[in-house]
């Protein structure tokens, strides 16, 4: 299972799964989508499942993993991709909103994905769990405070989730990309372009 599966790195990976045999289910929060994402897939050889799923609904996300466990028999594992990046400013100029936002997808979208697959893996042997964290969630990046946030707590979660499930056969483990051409990263360096420019304008009109 890969939430946010139908672009960028979460549809990489679910092409990956499926290319090697897996039966694979891949959300998204806009449900009418499905039949794009399905066409899409089947060009590229594979098939898939789609369901809708916002993952800052904890009771959407508990049911998505049981429909998911009584279609195939088990959850092996699952791919916590969800995530946002919103108002990339300098940290005064950013907006408390922003923040929420972030850390219901951010964080609380993997606690949620995390908590529901690991009772479904419990029953069933075990699991492995593959959270998208950042290399923001590990040194920081400049004008993305609220964002290096999420991903610094993504990461926290997921060493906590290893200690605490390492001797009952489930595997919790972080990713943390670079610079990818996603469409979240395209959004940030527009932003982050934007920032850069009026900065170096205003240190230059103070002369």
């Amino acid at each position: 299972m890969i939430t946010d599966g139908t672009t960028g790195i979460g549809k990489a990976t679910a092409l990956h799964f499926a290319k090697n045999g897996y039966n694979v289910v891949v959300t998204s929060r806009n449900a009418n989508k499905e039949a794009e994402v399905l066409k899409d897939f089947e060009k590229n050889g594979t098939s898939i499942t789609f369901f809708p799923l916002d993952v800052t609904n904890e009771e959407q996300v508990k049911t998505v993993i049981v429909k998911k466990v009584e279609k195939f028999g088990k959850l092996d594992s699952i791919v916590n991709n969800s995530g946002i990046s919103l108002g990339n400013a300098l940290f005064a100029e950013t907006e408390s909103d922003d923040l929420k936002q972030m850390l219901e997808t951010n964080v609380m979208g993997v606690y949620y994905g995390m908590k529901h697959a690991i009772k479904a893996m419990l029953k069933t042997g075990g699991g492995t769990i593959v959270n998208l964290a950042s290399i923001a969630g590990l040194n920081g990046l400049e004008s993305t405070a609220q964002y290096n946030a999420s991903k610094h707590a993504v990461v926290g979660l997921t060493k906590g989730a290893a200690l605490d499930y390492a001797t009952q056969g489930i595997r919790v483990n972080a990713v943390a990309p670079g610079a990818i051409k996603t469409d979240i990263f395209k959004q940030m360096r527009r932003q982050l372009h934007t920032i850069y420019f009026l900065s170096c304008f205003c240190k230059c009109d103070s002369f």
